[in-house]
């Protein structure tokens, strides 16, 4: 389900972009939409839902990974590489860069003075992609260390506001905000 993020979220429905870097690398987690998990509940989601918990945006951890529901929302979960080998992080991200890449301008350029477009770049390969988001109007970018355990020493993905900006945002052009509760 490499596209399943295309098929799940429309071009013209975008609101929020979640960047992150690539597929869970083990077997079986991924399913085309970035940190979303149909199996369990991996490491660096959970640091996502302990985010909305502090944020008082749902009220406990749920037992299961799939974002699915964001995505009807007009949240996109995609990754700066669609695929990975299993056990290797990283792996393809070179294979897929001039897609995402083009990707990320053509979202860009369906901000509107009516409907922005919030990115929310997540980890070091995320961030990277800053230089394609800067000076659109009507794009928002926030940026944060990736939720992955790892990432934690740097900057607590805890105390990650992205949830609520982008929420305010969508309050700002009087839009509707993003339920982050599954």
């Amino acid at each position: 389900k490499i596209f399943e993020f295309a098929k799940l979220t429309e071009l013209d429905n975008v609101k929020v972009v979640i960047l992150g870097q690539d597929p869970y690398p083990r077997a079986g987690d991924a399913h085309g939409l970035a940190f979303s998990c149909l199996t369990n509940v991996p490491a660096s989601l959970k640091n996502v839902y302990k985010c909305l918990v502090k944020s008082k945006l749902i009220k406990s951890i749920p037992y299961e990974g799939d974002l699915s529901y964001w995505s009807g929302q007009g949240v996109l979960l995609l990754n700066c590489a669609l695929t990975t080998a299993v056990g290797e992080p990283g792996k393809h991200t070179k294979y897929w860069k001039h897609y995402t890449d083009g990707l990320i301008e053509t979202i860009a350029k369906t901000a509107t003075s009516k409907k922005p477009v919030i990115f929310m770049l997540w980890g070091k390969d995320a961030k990277e992609k800053r230089n394609l988001l800067d000076g659109i109007d009507n794009v928002y970018v926030l940026e944060w260390a990736h939720p992955s355990p790892l990432a934690q020493q740097y900057q607590s993905f805890t105390d990650c506001d992205h949830f609520i900006e982008a929420n305010n945002i969508l309050r700002k052009y009087k839009l509707p905000t993003i339920d982050w509760n599954q």
